[in-house]
């Protein structure tokens, strides 16, 4: 049985594996789709160079007014509105951009239309393979009527139902492209 570490590692050599172009048409697209999907206040993601570049929807957001950013505190995830993306955010201890708590407002979370989650892998009864920590899974479980999209390259889409535990929490919704 393969655990969810080696499947971790699997899943994050496929991704590095895509070419430049494949992730410039795939930015394109998640663009297109999202832009059009997303209809009010959302809490999206600060992607890094292994997860499909949101960079274009968080900064079409922020001309909405309807971009929040995860912040780690207190070993859960926190809501903080984003205004301006280029003063509001700093790079975490995990290397990570968040929001400044002292330039960006927390917000309720019952404020929210939409989370975009990332992960590694997603499978087809839309469970996903995260990073390990939880954080999504405990977000989710706690506002279950969010409306949740995973996004990612089709590339991340497992053919097979992946691991997954009693507390790991399915997105409503796949956005892979």
């Amino acid at each position: 049985m393969t655990t969810k570490s080696e499947l971790r590692k699997a899943w994050r050599q496929k991704v590095d594996r895509l070419s430049s172009v494949r992730k410039q048409e795939a930015k394109d697209a998640l663009f297109e789709r999202l832009s059009k999907r997303l209809s009010g206040p959302t809490l999206s993601f600060a992607s890094r160079h292994n997860e499909i570049d949101l960079w274009p929807v968080n900064h079409w957001l922020v001309k909405q007014n309807w971009l929040s950013l995860p912040r780690v505190e207190h070993r859960t995830l926190a809501v903080h509105l984003v205004t301006d993306i280029a003063q509001d955010l700093l790079l975490s201890a995990w290397n990570v951009l968040e929001p400044r708590p002292e330039i960006c407002p927390p917000i309720d979370p019952r404020a929210l239309q939409f989370v975009l989650v990332p992960a590694l892998a997603f499978d087809v009864a839309h469970h996903r393979l995260g990073l390990g920590k939880g954080y999504y899974d405990m977000f989710l479980a706690k506002h279950p009527t969010i409306h949740s999209i995973g996004v990612s390259y089709r590339e991340q889409m497992c053919p097979e139902l992946l691991p997954h535990e009693s507390w790991d929490i399915p997105v409503h919704e796949l956005i892979l492209v």
